[in-house]
C-alpha cells in the first residue's frame, strides 16, 4: 500500500468514526492499541487505528497527553516513528495534535530545528491550538529540554489515570 493509500483510507475512517470522548472503554481500548501499535514499530499501524488516534486525540485532549508521556514507557525512537506514520496519513489539519507532541519529542532531543518547523505547520493548521501556542512560548523562552521531559514524567501517571477512570486526577 503506497502512503497516498493509506491517507485516502484513513481519511474515510476519520469521516465514518463516531467517536464519544466519556466512553471509558473506547478510551481504555485505543490506549492500549497505541502501546500495542508502537510495540510493532516498524510495522505499519491500520487505517482503522490511525483514524482512532487522530480523531481521539483531537477530541480528547488526554489522549494526546497520553502520546507526550508515552516515552516514558516505550522507547522513544519508537514513539516517534510511531507519530511521524500518523503525521503522514492524516490531514494536516487532523495531525496538529499528534505533530505538536512530536514537536515537544524533538525540542526535548535538543532539535530546535525541527521542533520548530513541526510546530509551525500545526499553528499555521490551527493557530489557536493552546498545546501549540505554550511550546511556542516555551521555545521563544529557550527553556532547557529536560524540563518538558521531567514534566511529562511526572503528568504521564495522572494522565494513564484519568482515561482508565474517566475522573480527571490531575
Amino acid at each position: 500500500m503506497t502512503i497516498e493509500q493509506l491517507r485516502n483510507e484513513v481519511e474515510e475512517k476519520i469521516n465514518a468514526i463516531e467517536y464519544n470522548w466519556q466512553d471509558t472503554n473506547n478510551n481504555i481500548r485505543i490506549m492500549l492499541d497505541i502501546r500495542e501499535n508502537v510495540d510493532n514499530i516498524p510495522a505499519i499501524p491500520s487505517a482503522k487505528h490511525i483514524a482512532e488516534v487522530a480523531v481521539s486525540c483531537n477530541d480528547y485532549l488526554q489522549m494526546r497527553d497520553f502520546l507526550m508521556g508515552l516515552p516514558t514507557e516505550k522507547p522513544r525512537e519508537k514513539v516517534i516513528t510511531y507519530l511521524t506514520i500518523i503525521n503522514d496519513a492524516v490531514s494536516v489539519e487532523n495531525a496538529v495534535p499528534t505533530l505538536t507532541v512530536l514537536s515537544s519529542f524533538m525540542y526535548e532531543l535538543d532539535k530546535p530545528e525541527s521542533a520548530r518547523s513541526l510546530l509551525n505547520i500545526a499553528l499555521e493548521a490551527n493557530p489557536d491550538y493552546s498545546l501549540a501556542n505554550l511550546l511556542n512560548r516555551v521555545y521563544n523562552a529557550e527553556w532547557p529540554s529536560r524540563m518538558l521531559t521531567d514534566m511529562s514524567a511526572d503528568l504521564h501517571p495522572k494522565v494513564v489515570k484519568t482515561i482508565e477512570t474517566g475522573v480527571p486526577h490531575l
